[in-house]
């Protein structure tokens, strides 16, 4: 059968008309840059009615200039928080929440490196026998090691093993936490990269003329006491915050929060996802061990009497208010949301709601503007240059059939373009040429196929059956080529960083834009010739 399915027409136009659709917008102005008084890019104003039409391929910093900063938490504060986090968590055991803990105390002797590229912290207790008792009952985290070193003396451990571990965690958090933070605070298109050390990210702004304040945030989840008149809270807009203090609640009721000490901080939050029970929105929630004793004791029923509540407070803002099951622990829910969509968000904040302690920025530099333009027209003279050169070569080779590929190549670019921008992705110089390299390709398994026809055409003379044994006797070999090179892209994409990533999701999507383009959109439009009857010959 020379001719496609009618279903596969339908979705090779549906799919074509959407691909152009999306890259329309690429090809002319449809949004003012906002900037801050210093200059600072800080989003958007899209001025086309359509959302999808506001929608551009972000340029790197090699095509349109902007910052890059490469920022680290050091690795020893870091280790340090950590062993504080635990220290903590064996006073709130030993004194309960709310004593303040005058009962004992734990000295800190030192945190140190050790050969293996571990941590080890030594403490000291201060306190009666059964405080001591009690606070070296305490359950660390099950990646710390508690080593007794006398009677009044212990160490905190980690192996170099498990340093590489939380490390690498501690940089996937940085990174989430930045782009939630940057996104949350309208700092437009930031990438935000593992630059390849523990603790250490790369970010670039393009567009911006400097790296604006790290936004650190403050979040905490805090167990309050309410004061209120009236019976319900539905439908009230929470104010920011004072604290301590009060705050206007829907302009007439006043509600008295004390903050005190009574509050898991954002750092204590190592998980928390959105999830479905039955038809209910919910937010599961994880802290660290020691966060999770605090936890219980701040919601102990004997404190809650129906008059205390859950706060999940952002930058001294009540973002999310809720009554609480009593005795929670490490593990816990927060319900109330009403759909799936507004317990992700609130899983998003709780994940990234502040960044790591002590985030510094170890590098600062600016890309010039210069270097972008001349990056752009060097790259669009290669790609249009290539362009022509292919288009000339298979009109001239295989005459109608070539033009027909020659349409399936401009296609094929205006899906790239489309594709990329739908998914958002980043184009750089290195992406230029992954799109250049990919218009050589676009063309090869047209190649192939009127080859096999040309073949089969001398032995058979019949134009039908060459049209379909060429595509039949080529698919096989398209396949395997364009496999093969999808491997390759993808090793690239997920061992490589910064600019080979480019280079392999251009590559990526040029193969399967030129795998669609060749094998349906082309066969499309020679099913179309050879249904107007002219079958005579074959025009290649």
């Amino acid at each position: 059968m020379v001719q496609i399915p009618l279903a596969a027409r339908i979705f090779v136009f549906v799919a074509i008309i959407l691909g152009l659709y999306m890259a329309a917008p690429n090809f002319w102005e449809r949004t003012q840059t906002l900037t801050d008084d210093e200059g600072v890019v800080i989003g958007e104003n899209c001025f086309v009615p359509s959302p999808f039409l506001c929608r551009q391929i972000n340029l790197g910093l090699d095509l349109q200039g902007g910052v890059s900063a490469t920022l680290e938490v050091p690795e020893d504060q870091f280790w340090a928080d950590i062993f504080r986090d635990e220290r903590r968590g064996m006073l709130a055991l030993a004194n309960g929440d709310n004593t303040l803990f005058q009962s004992m105390d734990i000295e800190e002797l030192g945190v140190e490196q050790t050969d293996d590229r571990g941590w080890t912290a030594s403490y000291r207790l201060i306190g009666d026998a059964t405080s001591r008792d009690l606070a070296l009952a305490y359950t660390v985290a099950p990646y710390i090691q508690m080593i007794p070193e006398g009677a009044d003396e212990f160490t905190l451990r980690v192996s170099g093993f498990v340093r590489d571990q939380q490390m690498a965690l501690l940089t996937e958090r940085l990174i989430e936490g930045l782009r939630n933070r940057f996104d949350a605070f309208g700092i437009s298109e930031p990438i935000i990269r593992d630059a390849g050390q523990p603790g250490r990210v790369n970010v670039e702004l393009p567009g911006a003329t400097r790296l604006p304040p790290i936004p650190a945030g403050n979040l905490q989840l805090c167990s309050v006491p309410l004061d209120y008149t009236g019976s319900t809270l539905s439908g009230v807009e929470f104010l920011p915050a004072v604290n301590p203090g009060s705050f206007d609640v829907g302009g007439a009721t006043r509600v008295a929060i004390d903050f005190s000490v009574r509050c898991v901080e954002s750092e204590d939050i190592i998980g928390a996802a959105a999830a479905l029970e039955g038809p209910n929105a919910q937010v599961n929630v994880q802290l660290r061990p020691a966060a999770g004793v605090i936890m219980n004791n701040l919601t102990r029923p004997e404190w809650a009497n129906g008059r205390r509540f859950l706060a999940v407070i952002l930058d001294g803002e009540v973002i999310r208010f809720d009554s609480f099951e009593p005795n929670l622990g490490t593990s816990f829910r927060i319900r109330g949301t009403s759909t799936i969509d507004e317990a992700s968000t609130l899983a998003t904040i709780l994940r990234a709601g502040a960044l790591p302690a002590g985030v510094e920025v170890l590098e600062e530099s600016k890309v010039g503007a210069e270097l972008g333009e001349a990056a752009i027209q060097a790259g669009q003279f290669a790609a249009i240059l290539a362009v022509v050169a292919v288009l000339i070569y298979m009109a001239v080779s295989y005459g109608v059939f070539g033009l027909f590929a020659d349409l399936a190549l401009l296609v094929n670019l205006g899906l790239i373009l489309g594709l990329m921008t739908l998914l958002g992705f980043t184009l750089s110089l290195p992406g230029i040429a992954g799109i250049v390299l990919t218009i050589g390709m676009a063309v090869d398994a047209n190649v192939l196929v009127f080859e096999r026809m040309r073949e089969v055409w001398r032995k058979t003379g019949n134009v039908g059956q060459a049209i379909e044994n060429g595509y039949g006797q080529a698919l096989s070999t398209i396949l395997d080529a364009n496999i093969t090179t999808f491997i390759a892209a993808l090793v690239l994409f997920l061992v490589g960083k910064g600019a080979i990533q480019g280079f392999a999701v251009t590559l990526t999507i040029g193969i399967l834009t030129s795998i669609f383009s060749a094998l349906l959109f082309t066969r499309m439009l020679i099913g179309f010739w050879f249904g107007s009857g002219r079958r005579l010959a074959m025009p290649i």
